[in-house]
C-alpha cells in the first residue's frame, strides 16, 4: 500500500494559497466547515487541517480539482498529485474490500460448523426419537443449548453473511462509478447504503413466535 499523499497535498496548497482569505475562499467553495480549523497557525498547518478535513468528507478530489482549474497551465505538479491520490484511494478501497472479504469468510466457516453441529443435532433426535426421550446436546461449558433456538442463531447468521457479501459487490460496482462520476457523489451514495446496511445487521431476524 502506497504512502499517503495528503501531506504533500497540504504543502501543495499552502505554496497555491498561502493567505488566510484565499484557504477560506476555497472552504467555502467547497461547502467545507471553517470553524473546524485552527487559523492562527501556519499556512502549511491549517492546510494539513483543512486536507484532513477534506478527506473525512471525501472532498480531497474536488480540492485538487480546483486548483488544477486555477493553477493547472502553470503547475503540472497539480496533475501528478491528482493522480497519486487517485491511486492511494484506489489502493485504501481494494483493502477495505479485501478485508470485508476476509471478515465474510471467517463468518461463513462459523456458519458452515453451525450447520454441521446442527445436522449431528438432527441425526441424534432421529437415532431417539424411538425411544421418545430427547436430551439436548451441551457445549463445551456444559450448559444445555435449546437447538430451537440454535437454529434461529444459524439462520440469523446466513443472513447477515448474504447481506454482507452482496454489500461487497456493491462496495466494488461503487468503486467503479466513483472513478468516473467523482468522489463526493460516490460518498452520499456509499454512506446511504452503509445506514441501510447497518440498519438491516442490526435489526434482529423476528421468530415466527415473536411476531404479531
Amino acid at each position: 500500500m502506497g504512502d499517503r499523499p495528503h501531506g504533500r497535498i497540504s504543502q501543495l496548497f499552502a505554496d497555491l494559497y498561502g493567505s488566510e482569505g484565499d484557504a477560506r475562499r476555497i472552504m467555502d467553495d467547497l461547502g467545507m466547515d471553517k470553524a473546524l480549523i485552527v487559523w492562527r497557525d501556519k499556512p502549511l498547518n491549517f492546510w494539513s487541517q483543512i486536507v484532513e478535513l477534506a478527506e473525512t468528507t471525501s472532498r480531497v478530489g474536488d480540492l485538487l480539482k480546483l486548483a488544477i482549474a486555477e493553477y493547472g497551465k502553470d503547475r503540472h505538479d497539480v496533475y501528478d498529485l491528482q493522480q497519486e491520490y487517485r491511486d492511494w484511494l484506489y489502493q485504501e478501497r481494494n483493502r477495505a474490500v479485501a478485508e470485508q472479504m476476509d471478515r465474510v469468510r471467517a463468518e461463513r466457516r462459523i456458519a458452515l460448523l453451525a450447520q454441521d453441529r446442527m445436522a449431528r443435532h438432527a441425526r441424534q433426535r432421529e437415532r431417539m426419537s424411538g425411544v421418545g426421550v430427547y436430551e439436548t446436546p451441551e457445549v463445551d461449558s456444559g450448559t444445555p443449548v435449546d437447538d430451537t433456538d440454535l437454529y434461529w442463531k444459524f439462520a440469523e447468521l446466513s443472513r447477515q453473511v448474504r447481506i454482507q457479501s452482496w454489500f461487497i459487490i456493491l462496495l466494488a460496482m461503487l468503486q467503479v462509478i466513483g472513478n468516473v462520476i467523482g468522489e463526493g457523489y460516490i460518498a452520499m451514495i456509499l454512506g446511504a447504503l452503509l445506514i441501510v446496511a447497518l440498519i438491516v445487521i442490526l435489526v434482529p431476524q423476528a421468530r415466527p413466535w415473536e411476531r404479531g
